[in-house]
């Protein structure tokens, strides 16, 4: 099940661009990590869409979404891009976050956009296979290990078992290909180039194995900044809309080849290729997914019992 995303269909359907007010943040700062969720972002940047909204934007990169919640928390940045397992954590926590837009669900087919791969020839097959294994993940505690837990322990394996290291996705190629690690679950782009390499293989797709799409990512800010800042959110979400139109429209285009390239420093030509299988981003919250994900979290003592969603989700005041 989907339901629009809860900023409220006033603020996605209004017309007009507001100016945000005089009394409102307009420099932000934001958490980012170079992956393929985040193009309908740079894409925003790049077309102007934000500066429209009368906002700047300063992204800072980060490995992981588990990193970038506690530079929200302290206000050294406005805006974290992050995974849906670490604002329900934060959330479990008392942390007071609230989720204003998505970034990225997957689309449980192959490939999809993070892989779980293997060395060429290394004889692993199953999640048995895993057991005593080094496995790379970006960080733990994330919806990256959880969803490598979920796979291996569905597969006829036990995760417990599993050596868990941490290494950021752009460092996961290499480290498949030198022996470092045994297995990665790596995203986009980075995962492309791994598929492209003679020396990987695919061992699974942790989020689409069950034949459901899984919302993996969003943007959130603190309650606070949402309670002083409602214009600011509104023009953020207007121009990440256009940015994801924007996205699905010139996906696989000489223009939206050049954005990924901008903020993942990769080869165009690889990325061309990476780009070539078809994506769709959305604007709405697949609610189903994260009622999945949040029974995971559980499942594996993340949190002790569900949250409630609608209280996780930014509403905008109404007029």
């Amino acid at each position: 099940m989907t339901i629009r995303n809860a900023i409220s269909a006033g603020v996605l359907a209004a017309a007009t661009a507001l100016p945000v007010s005089a009394q409102e943040t307009s420099d932000l700062r934001i958490t980012l990590v170079p992956i393929f969720d985040t193009i309908p972002f740079h894409a925003a940047q790049a077309e102007g869409y934000f500066a429209e909204e009368g906002l700047t934007l300063d992204g800072t990169p980060s490995q992981g979404g588990a990193r970038g919640v506690p530079a929200v928390m302290s206000g050294s940045v406005q805006i974290v891009f992050t995974n849906i397992v670490s604002i329900l954590q934060a959330k479990a926590q008392g942390l007071p976050l609230k989720i204003i837009a998505p970034a990225q669900q997957t689309m449980a087919v192959e490939p999809d956009n993070a892989g779980l791969m293997v060395g060429a020839g290394s004889g692993i097959k199953t999640g048995a296979d895993l057991e005593g294994k080094r496995v790379a993940v970006n960080t733990r505690n994330n919806i990256i290990w959880l969803y490598a837990r979920h796979w291996i322990d569905s597969n006829g394996g036990d995760s417990e078992k599993v050596t868990f290291v941490e290494v950021p996705f752009p460092q996961m190629p290499d480290a498949l290909l030198n022996g470092q690690v045994d297995a990665a679950f790596v995203s986009q782009p980075f995962l492309g180039r791994l598929m492209q390499d003679d020396g990987a293989e695919v061992l699974g797709w942790p989020y689409g194995f069950e034949g459901k799409r899984t919302a993996t990512s969003f943007y959130a800010v603190t309650e606070q900044f949402a309670a002083e800042n409602p214009e600011t959110i509104a023009g953020f979400t207007r121009a990440l809309e256009k940015g994801i139109e924007w996205t699905n429209a010139n996906y696989d285009t000489p223009a939206a080849i050049e954005v990924v390239t901008g903020f993942t420093k990769m080869d165009p030509q690889v990325i061309d290729t990476i780009m070539d299988v078809p994506w769709e981003y959305s604007p709405e919250i697949n609610r189903g997914s994260v009622e999945t994900t949040m029974s995971l979290l559980v499942k594996y003592g993340l949190i002790d019992a569900p949250i409630d969603l609608d209280e996780a989700i930014y509403s905008a005041p109404s007029n």
